[in-house]
């Protein structure tokens, strides 16, 4: 007869918070450093979705993309939209573009540490955090203006929401 998996008891919530602060403290450098600095990579795509971002902006547009008055329907619009308001706080500019994306790759880390804690234990969870947030592609294009990363970001949640029921 199969025996069925539990996953073992998580720590409680003051200790989770310490157990993540030194990853954290890893992975959000990483995540942030350079997003202001055009030599810090680039891909295509990239001015593409920036330049709908800023347009939006420009614009004072809140639900359509659009670029050169064009809508543009070709994405979701989250990653416009976030970008609409960090250039509100932040002004127009390449970090202001690129900081939604950065700080989806930290929570994206900091959802696998805990994805794994939950089964595997604290010591594997804050593993985890760090091999997602220092992995080549979360850097690569938690550093762009592009939907790769909050994409990875939103199917993790869902896999964690899934998990609850």
């Amino acid at each position: 007869m199969p025996t069925s998996i539990t996953a073992p008891p998580s720590a409680d919530t003051r200790q989770g918070v310490r157990f993540f602060t030194w990853p954290l403290a890893v992975v959000a450098p990483l995540a942030l450093a350079g997003l202001a600095y055009p030599g810090s990579g680039t891909h295509p795509d990239e001015g593409l979705y920036l330049a709908l971002g800023l347009e939006m902006f420009d614009r004072g547009q809140w639900l359509t993309a659009s670029l050169d008055g064009v809508p543009n329907f070709v994405k979701p619009p989250l990653l416009y939209w976030a970008m609409e308001a960090f250039f509100h706080f932040f002004g127009p500019s390449l970090w202001a573009g690129r900081l939604f994306s950065a700080l989806c790759a930290v929570a994206l880390a900091y959802v696998a540490g805990l994805w794994t804690t939950r089964f595997h234990g604290d010591a594997a969870g804050q593993r985890a955090m760090l091999y997602v947030g220092t992995s080549l592609g979360v850097l690569r294009f938690g550093h762009l203006a592009m939907m790769d990363v909050p994409l990875a970001l939103a199917l993790a949640l869902a896999g964690c929401a899934n998990m609850q029921s």
